[in-house]
């Protein structure tokens, strides 16, 4: 970067000439992008500028939480091409780290929104999600290739021991789960290593017909099986992994809040989760990848340009990343990287981020990038408490519109009860209809 800022200086004689023009973005786009990069220093200034004067919108939405986010996308990516004329193929969806997509693939397939991930493995097809969901699967089904596959992320456990499993358990008519809890007399006389693994297993075993919640056992699992530290010291990948793994957890967080035993047909938690598309495939098959929505990461969109862009996960400690804290270098450069992905997009652009939700991304609340509040903030439609109570049933706050004051979330603070009265600073006073885990929602007859 000093190069290129101090260039002209040991160079007296260069000439600069300033390439401004741009022929893809709107100019309300160029507009955001100038003055959100003008609170970088280290750079050459530069203003962009386009003869392209449509006023296409500019949104930023905030949802409750990040499933309601991907759902977010994934209705305004319905309402574009099936009443705005939009192709699939005239969409992009960036992300700053690739563990971001795992709600937005879930949700996408589950819309039938074809979809393909770029320069990457969709969330499902990543090892380590493989590698968590085989400790599931070995503990749920006691299924013997789930088992073998954790057996192969044990230290000192090679291939030679676990065929002496798999030979054992087969003469004896037992998966090599059965074998590894109940026979540790015929265990120990394999390999002195595999004492942790049965005990570990056993006591999953144990949880998952207590009952306990999936992230509770998967938690177990990951720790006691020393997982993460084996990725530490065998997987170049080991930052990346260990945010797949905190976005893995969340989903299961999500699943756990919202089980419904009714709906999934079962009271065990991780009977459920197995049967759940938490574990399901990618959703786009061939014959819908030329027309299907891309999904990527910032980094990978650099040159690229469409006509409708999504840039999620806009969350302090995401984007920018936390580790940009302490290097105004590194601070200005994911500061830059926005400025890219605001400048992929030729017509549309949407901004979204999660407010007030726990995630193991940051160990933490999400809550809004301070590069929102960088942008200006007159140039775009502002969206935000984005809440699905169903499906088709979507309530948020709009900046302009405190009027209408449909059911509404929030969160509880005490032990508040169904038919409970509530007041609201904005919308007045309330009855309670429901109860969701740490929120509630609430009707108001006369919001002031």
């Amino acid at each position: 970067m000093h190069i290129i800022m101090d260039f002209d200086k040991k160079y007296t004689d260069a000439k600069t000439i300033q390439l401004e023009k741009n022929y893809r973005s709107t100019q309300k786009i160029l507009s955001l992008a100038n003055s959100f990069i003008e609170h970088n220093k280290e750079r050459l200034k530069k203003t962009l500028y386009s003869l392209n004067d449509n006023n296409f919108p500019l949104k930023l939405a905030s949802a409750q939480s990040g499933p309601f986010e991907a759902r977010y996308v994934a209705n305004q990516i319905k309402d574009l091409v099936e009443n705005k004329g939009y192709k699939y193929r005239d969409i992009f969806i960036l992300y700053r780290i690739n563990s971001l997509s795992a709600n937005l693939e879930r949700t996408l397939t589950n819309t039938k929104i074809p979809f393909r991930v770029s320069g990457g493995l969709s969330f499902r097809d990543r090892k380590v999600i493989k590698d968590i969901s085989a400790m599931i699967i070995a503990v749920v089904a006691q299924d013997s290739f789930a088992t073998e596959r954790v057996l192969s992320n044990i230290p000192k456990v090679g291939p030679a021991t676990i065929q002496k499993i798999e030979a054992e358990a087969a003469s004896l008519g037992l998966t090599t789960f059965e074998l590894l809890v109940d026979h540790t007399d015929i265990i120990k006389t394999i390999s002195k290593n595999l004492e942790t693994v049965s005990n570990v297993f056993a006591v999953g075993r144990t949880m998952y017909a207590e009952n306990k919640p999936v992230l509770e056992i998967a938690r177990y699992l990951v720790s006691k099986l020393d997982y993460e530290g084996t990725l530490k010291v065998t997987d170049e990948a080991y930052e990346d992994n260990k945010q797949h793994i905190k976005a893995y957890f969340d989903q299961m967080k999500e699943f756990d809040e919202s089980f419904d035993a009714e709906e999934h047909g079962t009271e065990n938690h991780l009977d459920a989760f197995c049967q759940s598309d938490l574990l399901g495939k990618n959703g786009s098959g061939p014959e819908l990848v030329e027309n299907a929505v891309t999904l990527m990461t910032i980094h990978a969109a650099k040159g690229l340009e469409n006509k409708v862009v999504f840039v999620i996960g806009l969350n302090e400690g995401v984007f920018p990343s936390s580790r940009s804290y302490f290097s105004q270098a590194q601070l200005e450069e994911e500061r830059r990287a926005l400025y890219v992905a605001i400048t992929r997009a030729k017509e549309i652009l949407y901004l979204t981020y999660v407010d007030g939700e726990f995630s193991y991304l940051v160990n933490g609340n999400l809550h809004a990038s301070r590069f929102i509040n960088e942008l200006d903030q007159s140039l775009l439609d502002i969206e935000s408490n984005i809440f699905f109570h169903s499906i088709d049933e979507m309530s948020s706050t709009r900046m302009s519109d405190f009027a209408a004051a449909p059911a509404r979330p929030m969160k509880i603070e005490t032990d508040l009860q169904k038919g409970d009265r509530v007041t609201h600073m904005l919308f007045g006073e309330g009855i309670v209809t429901k109860i969701l885990n740490k929120q509630f929602i609430a009707a108001f007859n006369d919001p002031k």
